[in-house]
């Protein structure tokens, strides 16, 4: 961020290779994004009025992360491990974590968080309403060859998740809610539940169902 070099450099390289800008993030540190201040913000100005998405990395360690916010034109904010790993276990980490995720959304940015290695906290960054997790429990860092292979084991986890007992449950208590709930003309309605393979539309979680009647 200290010189212009780089960043002429790096478009070139870009135009060159024809790579769409929106394909590409470029993660920052609050450090390195006040080098030689004016320079930097007209370099990350520059990139980011290009098309690249700039990520303001580690989040929460620098001494003026505010500032950062407010001057650089960053689209994501990525919240530093040290805060996620603490997630369950302290409420000073899970009030940060989930301040900053509170004021990112205000900010319109998305939000990322690092060191994501349990299901547990995975769940808790997912109510949170955390955009992105990074970590071990998704993946270690794996060559790009691998990566279609690993989302196809992926979906087929999900897939195995969703089909568990718990979910299962949930879905009847669901189903069993709305029927309570609803119009009392509807007495002579039969619910089905069936499993995926007979039926079941799953879709980002959330299950649907049809009502017949006799």
């Amino acid at each position: 961020m200290g010189s212009m070099t780089w960043f002429e450099l790096f478009e070139r390289r870009c135009e060159e290779h024809r790579i769409d800008p929106k394909r590409i993030t470029l993660e920052v540190t609050e450090s390195s994004s006040q080098g030689g201040k004016v320079l930097a913000l007209e370099i990350l100005s520059r990139l980011r009025l290009k098309g690249f998405l700039l990520s303001i990395d580690d989040f929460g360690t620098g001494f003026s992360s505010l500032e950062t916010l407010y001057r650089l034109p960053f689209g994501e904010l990525k919240i530093d491990k040290q805060f996620v790993f603490d997630l369950i276990k302290s409420p000073e980490a899970r009030t940060l974590v989930e301040s900053t995720i509170g004021l990112a959304r205000k900010l319109g940015l998305k939000i990322c968080a690092e060191g994501v290695e349990t299901e547990e906290v995975f769940r808790e960054l997912r109510h949170l309403q955390c955009d992105v997790a990074q970590g071990y429990y998704i993946s270690k860092p794996i060559a790009a060859d691998a990566v279609s292979a690993f989302f196809v084991k992926w979906d087929a986890a999900k897939a195995i998740r969703g089909n568990s007992a718990s979910s299962k449950l949930k879905v009847i208590q669901g189903l069993l809610a709305d029927i309570l709930t609803g119009p009392n003309d509807e007495d002579d309605a039969t619910v089905v539940v069936s499993s995926p393979s007979d039926g079941m539309a799953v879709e980002s979680g959330r299950t649907s169902y049809r009502s017949c009647r006799r």
